[in-house]
């Protein structure tokens, strides 16, 4: 299996976890150094593991904001 297969496995298990974070947490995946490493063993590895994976993942993503906050402009 290659990574691209392997990515398709676990972005489908993930987003029947998670589906409104799904891409989200794929990204999350893809951006560590192993990526691939993580990918095969998130694939072929114990539910529990890609579960707790999405749980982290999700906590991370609850703790920061969703978008940049806006530039408080002072007075001209």
């Amino acid at each position: 299996m290659d990574s691209w297969e392997a990515t398709k496995v676990v972005f489908d298990r993930v987003r029947e976890m998670d589906p409104d974070n799904a891409s989200k947490i794929m990204g999350m995946i893809l951006i560590q150094d192993n990526s691939d490493k993580e990918l095969i063993h998130l694939t072929f590895g114990p539910e529990h593991l890609l579960h707790a994976f999405v749980l982290n993942a999700h906590a991370d993503l609850a703790a920061k904001p969703s978008s940049p906050p806006s530039p408080v402009l002072g007075p001209m």
